[in-house]
């Protein structure tokens, strides 16, 4: 199990590539039922994330993919 975490866990393009990807899907993930709250603490895992892997995101980059995923209008 360790050498299976050691490999997930590596510094490569395909980790940040996956770290990336899964931050968009956190900000995609807005339900109202939820609350704001719950929907913020899931985004700012997946920021820490990113600063866990290496992935080097401005907060200007950051912005323009919350703008570009967040529906506040999901499943209305």
């Amino acid at each position: 199990m360790a050498a299976v975490d050691r490999e997930c866990t590596q510094d490569n393009e395909t980790t940040r590539s996956t770290v990336r990807s899964q931050f968009r899907i956190k900000l995609q993930s807005y339900d109202p039922s939820q609350g704001f709250k719950d929907y913020a603490d899931k985004v700012r895992r997946a920021e820490r994330d990113l600063t866990r892997y290496g992935v080097i995101m401005s907060d200007s980059e950051k912005r323009q993919e919350f703008y570009q995923w967040f529906n506040p209008n999901a499943d209305e």
